[in-house]
């Protein structure tokens, strides 16, 4: 698979701590796991109505997106933490929300494969 076809672009975190193969895999492994968390976070507030919670955890998550180079995600991601900030309570933000997680689990099982998580 070329880089082009990834769902993730890790050219930005390379930038930023080396391209040395044991410290980018030990920081997949740190964002898979918070991801993972935050995303369940976003969902489990979202089907209790507790929009600050979303908004906190779209704001957490939203800089290891960036970093990782899912830019298909940024616009989401900044939707969602602005729709729970202004009191978007509403089925489309929920919709917005799991529409998020659907993807990027999907993307997180590419990064699973190519790091043998």
């Amino acid at each position: 698979m070329s880089e082009s076809e990834h769902p993730y672009n890790l050219r930005k975190l390379i930038d930023y701590i080396g391209d040395d193969p044991v410290t980018i895999r030990e920081m997949v492994g740190i964002f898979l796991q918070s991801a993972n968390d935050l995303s369940s976070q976003m969902l489990d507030s979202g089907m209790k109505n507790d929009w600050e919670n979303v908004a906190k955890a779209a704001h957490k998550l939203k800089p290891s997106l960036d970093i990782f180079g899912m830019d298909e995600l940024m616009a989401p991601i900044r939707q969602i933490e602005q729709q729970a900030k202004n009191g978007g309570h509403t089925d489309e933000t929920f919709n917005l929300v799991k529409s998020l997680v659907q993807r990027l689990k999907s993307i997180m099982l590419f990064m699973r494969s190519d790091y043998q998580f």
